[in-house]
């Protein structure tokens, strides 16, 4: 096959729709592509950064370019060419939703690409991030893992020290601006980030950091079909109440589950009506048993406690052991409409 040189070939061939599934081979990770694309970098740097910036390149596509290029060394680039590059890898990482271009650093990370251009860009991403309040709140413990790779463990401690000392010495504030602050348009606004990841913030799901880890990681299949399994936590043990399955404490652990929840949830003060079908077709069977029920039911209890004028149509059903409401009659949704 003729290698690619030109955006159209190179487009052609970047056919990942996400960063790829490392696994380890031999005591590796292997990527079969990664010798590729290398291949495509060394050739030309620009038009291989280049190429994930026209109109027809895919999020997945744009990943792999940056965690590519990101993790390969610049050592043989011009000035010029290598500012080049860092631009162009600016707008990628710009482009690409939040969620993959943290993933490209938590594989930088995986892989220990620490080069000085990792560090600059990735901790030039984290510090002007429009939204990078939220983003330190929420998902605190990966913006440290991500910020300890690019700048390491014991820099990272000591610049979080100073940004949140009030008296800092010019030796002090030197090693501030030298390793961090020099990376952000906001000096202030940077110091106010770091200072923060000092303390456990408050935001909602920030001491869930290990989920929203595993949010990331990116799974190449889907389930084949929708089971009690695979539909959360709370829907899952409502199934098993639906279906009487003899657990202590299931009760007691979903009523918890759904506090939790609802604590979480905005508050909506205005009026919402609600068609809740209980009919004998929600029952379901087999594996997927009183699954949709469970899911329904979830729904329902949750915008109860979320919404101050709840008005609930419902179609069937019957009363159940515990309040629930059980599956029966016929699927009237137009008459409750």
């Amino acid at each position: 096959m003729k290698n690619p040189t030109s955006t159209a070939e190179l487009l052609t061939r970047l056919r990942a729709e996400k960063i790829p599934l490392f696994t380890p081979k031999r005591g590796k990770f292997y990527d079969p592509e990664a010798e590729w694309h290398l291949e495509m970098l060394a050739r030309d740097p620009e038009l291989y950064v280049l190429a994930a910036l026209t109109d027809g390149a895919t999020v997945g596509q744009r990943a792999r370019v940056a965690k590519t290029a990101l993790a390969a060394s610049w050592a043989g680039l011009l000035a010029d060419q290598r500012n080049r590059v860092r631009a162009a890898l600016e707008t990628v990482l710009t482009l690409l939703p939040e969620a993959d271009a943290l993933q490209v650093f938590l594989a930088l990370r995986k892989e220990r690409a620490n080069h000085p251009h990792v560090q600059r860009l990735v901790v030039s991403y984290l510090l002007n991030h429009p939204d990078a309040e939220t983003l330190f709140a929420c998902r605190r413990d990966v913006v440290t893992d991500i910020l300890e790779h690019a700048l390491g463990k014991n820099v990272l401690r000591a610049c979080v020290r100073l940004a949140g000392s009030e008296a800092r010495t010019a030796d002090e504030s030197v090693y501030l601006r030298r390793n961090v602050l020099r990376f952000a348009r906001s000096a202030n606004r940077a110091a106010r980030l770091l200072s923060g990841l000092a303390t456990a913030s408050t935001a909602p799901f920030s001491a869930s950091a290990p989920v929203i880890r595993e949010s990331l990681i990116w799974r190449p299949e889907k389930p084949a079909s929708v089971s009690a399994e695979n539909r959360g936590t709370l829907t899952g043990a409502l199934t098993a109440l639906y279906r009487r399955v003899p657990e202590a404490g299931l009760r007691e652990r979903f009523g918890v589950g759904l506090a939790r929840l609802t604590e979480r949830l905005p508050r909506f003060d205005g009026t919402v009506a609600l068609v809740f079908d209980a009919s004998a077709s929600l029952r379901g069977y087999g594996d997927r048993e009183f699954c949709a029920l469970a899911s329904a039911s979830v729904l329902k209890l949750g915008l109860e406690k979320a919404v101050r004028d709840l008005r609930v149509f419902p179609v069937g059903g019957e009363g159940a052991p515990g309040g629930l409401s059980g599956p029966k009659g016929p699927t009237d949704l137009a008459g409750a409409v």
